[in-house]
């Protein structure tokens, strides 16, 4: 669980450069292929 510790660190390293999403969670499980998915969906 990393509560969007990981995406501060892609923003960082990114810097600009495209438009970083978020698909947190956190329940202790794996993030789902189809909630990847979903998002991607939802953003395009």
């Amino acid at each position: 669980m990393n509560c969007g510790q990981m995406l501060l660190e892609v923003e960082r390293v990114i810097r600009g450069r495209t438009e970083v999403y978020s698909c947190l969670q956190a329940d202790g499980e794996l993030i789902r292929p189809e909630t990847i998915l979903k998002k991607i969906r939802e953003v395009y």
